[in-house]
């Protein structure tokens, strides 16, 4: 299972051990050009000083090298590399170091200094300078020196002018202490990144931990949700902002569920409630006809009665089966052209005597010539519905009016009546499945699926529904059908 707390911690993490990464490789390769800078200023003040010890004195060159003074050079004791050359390559001095071997040339324009790695002769890593330079000459300013003290001489070539000679001095020394120092760096800044990759994962993940607490909680309270405590709210004691929507639509969701549950509940009782009549008369018919058997006109009443109740019972078995294929998404829409005007006054006829009980006139105001498009059956019943509902409730001698109006989302077509007893606060309930105003269903032929049927069948053909009461009790009921099945 995907978990947010450890994508988060990884991600940071790797994000950190990347940036750190590269800010040490760049700062340890910084410290390194500049160990190597300094490394290599340091050998060159060193070459600088052997080549002060080089005076041409005419077409000679005298070196003034003291194995005393620079024991480092000396065979057997030192471990540092010199040597002196003309141009031409004729040598004019090397340390005792290098004994019968040579230090390796590099190029080097004149005044330059060339720097480079090499192998020492005693096989250790090393580095070397290079300076090409003309030797110091006896009349040079503050570097004369007096008299003839032994030192060696060296004949420049007669290839060579005297006056433009050029001197080749190069040092070397092990880079060791070099290479020690910069593996160091690296190592430091190598413990650097751990234990700082590690206190980050630590601060990440407590801060985590923390910023998580309230959804842990949050889960905490939705998992003591039952059927027994949906009226308990998701509630926080401070809600991060960014879990307020969540909470809003989860607290939604529950008053959703709960209203559902309840709808079920009372489905249950109303499906019990209403089916308990029909078979309470059916044995009751059975009990009466099988005591008076010879009584016919009796067992005749039974069985007219048994009649109304199997009509009412299937009227309801009906519904609910048309109500559940509805909800199942079964109900497949066939459209055709329908005269609507002509489908409301075949609606009427069929409730029209128990209309002219109440003497109810019929007022069909639609056009004769509108056409709309859609499912004949499905808008059949909703029709009927909606006129039987007007009929039943109806107050007496008030007509029933259907007319209908172009709107810019649509057509709206509305059916009208007078009625008594029908609060404002009844107007949500209307489309509850077996909901009646009447709470103690004192029986008749209505047993509140009729506008729960028209709801869930409009909702089949994208049919909008909205239901109003004016003051004066006018209770008006209209469909808003789109205009691409209208013509």
């Amino acid at each position: 299972m995907t978990s947010i707390r450890r994508q988060l911690v990884l991600r940071i993490l790797g994000g950190t051990l990347l940036l750190l990464v590269a800010a040490s490789a760049f700062l340890g390769f910084t410290i390194r050009a500049l160990d190597v800078h300094e490394f290599d200023a340091t050998m060159t003040a060193k070459a600088r000083l052997l080549a002060n010890l080089l005076e041409r004195q005419g077409r000679y060159i005298e070196a003034e090298f003291e194995g005393a003074y620079l024991p480092e050079f000396e065979a057997g004791t030192g471990n540092e590399y010199f040597q002196c050359r003309f141009m031409d390559g004729a040598l004019i001095e090397r340390s005792g170091t290098l004994g019968a071997r040579e230090l390796p040339s590099l190029p080097s324009p004149y005044g330059g200094i060339a720097h480079g790695d090499l192998v020492l002769p005693d096989g250790r890593k090393g580095r070397i300078v290079q300076l090409v330079l003309p030797p110091r000459t006896e009349e040079d300013e503050g570097l004369a020196m007096e008299g003839d003290d032994g030192q060696p001489f060296f004949e420049i070539p007669s290839t060579l002018d005297p006056e433009a000679v050029l001197i080749v001095v190069s040092y070397a020394c092990s880079r060791e202490e070099l290479d020690g120092l910069i593996r160091s760096v690296f190592v430091a800044l190598t413990g650097v990144i751990i234990v700082l990759v590690l206190l980050i994962g630590l601060m990440v993940s407590r801060s985590l931990h923390k910023g998580f607490e309230p959804i842990a909680a949050m889960n905490a309270q939705i998992e003591a949700l039952d059927l027994r405590t949906l009226e308990q709210r998701i509630d926080l004691a401070n809600t991060p902002t960014e879990l307020k929507p969540v909470l809003t639509a989860l607290n939604d969701f529950i008053d959703r569920l709960q209203s559902a549950f309840a709808r079920e509940r009372r489905f249950s009782s109303d499906v019990a409630h209403e089916l308990r009549t029909p078979v309470a008369e059916f044995r009751t018919a059975c009990e009466v006809g099988a005591k008076w058997a010879d009584d016919s006109a009796l067992v005749a009443r039974q069985f007219q009665g048994m009649l109304e109740s199997s009509i009412s019972m299937e009227r309801i078995v009906d519904s609910l089966l048309r109500l559940s294929r509805c909800d199942a998404g079964m109900v497949t829409p066939q459209p055709v052209a329908i005269h609507i005007a002509a489908l409301a006054d075949d609606c009427w006829s069929s409730i029209a005597n128990e209309a002219n009980l109440k003497h109810l006139p019929w007022v069909n105001e639609l056009d004769p010539k509108l056409v709309v498009y859609t499912d004949v059956d499905s808008l059949h019943i909703i029709f009927h519905n909606l006129l039987s509902n007007a009929v039943s409730y109806s107050l007496p001698d008030r007509p029933v009016v259907c007319r209908s109006k172009e709107a810019h989302d649509g057509l709206r077509v509305s059916f009208a009546n007078n009625t008594s007893g029908l609060l404002p606060e009844d107007l949500k309930h209307l489309f509850e499945r077996f909901w009646r105003k009447d709470t103690a269903r004192s029986g008749g032929r209505h047993s509140g699926l009729g506008l729960a049927l028209v709801e869930s069948l409009a909702g089949v053909l994208n049919i909008r529904t909205e239901v109003t009461l004016t003051p004066e009790g006018v209770f008006t009921f209209t469909l808003t059908i789109p205009p691409l099945t209208t013509a």
